[in-house]
């Protein structure tokens, strides 16, 4: 069972997935250093209970909105491999439209008809999403895209191994 507090914590940092945010909305940390509430909040989502609390509202969620990570990576693949010339024909500077009846709506962002100065129609504008944004959000949910992070500071191998050491202990 968790406390007001974790609880408060917990329903905070489902709805923001900030830790620092929901620390500060959860718990009084005004007198408290940056560095101290990163420190707390990172120990909270690591307790046990508040894990499993978070676990259960993402369950839940899921049950709720019928949405599995298998149907949002179909959407991302739909929007990765799209191939726009199997609807439009490109040449000479003009987009001539050949069938829009097979496509699926999901991968088009926005569609206006387009207008001349004496209101009429001379053609459609159509937006689809981002097919590069596909593409890398894809390749971090598969694996396959890994980023660098640079750290700096000071930080010595003896500081690194005490830590590791202290930190075994506590686990044990």
């Amino acid at each position: 069972m968790l406390t007001i507090k974790q609880e408060k914590f917990v329903l905070k940092y489902f709805e923001c997935g900030n830790a620092t945010e929901a620390y500060k909305h959860a718990y009084d940390a005004s007198k408290m250093t940056d560095k101290s509430i990163n420190e707390s909040s990172s120990k909270l989502l690591n307790n046990t209970k508040v894990t499993s609390r978070l676990q259960e509202l993402r369950d839940s969620a899921q049950q709720r909105t019928e949405v599995t990570v298998d149907k949002l990576v179909q959407e991302l693949a739909k929007i990765a491999f799209l191939d726009v010339s199997n609807y439009l024909d490109i040449s000479d500077s003009r987009i001539i439209i050949k069938d829009l009846i097979g496509i699926d709506k999901s991968v088009i962002a926005s569609a206006s008809e387009v207008f001349d100065k004496e209101g009429m129609r001379v053609g459609v504008e159509l937006k689809f999403h981002d097919k590069l944004g596909a593409i890398e959000k894809l390749m971090k949910h598969l694996g396959a895209y890994t980023q660098k992070v640079e750290i700096s500071g000071e930080f010595s191998l003896k500081d690194f191994v005490k830590e590791f050491h202290l930190k075994n202990k506590k686990e044990k």
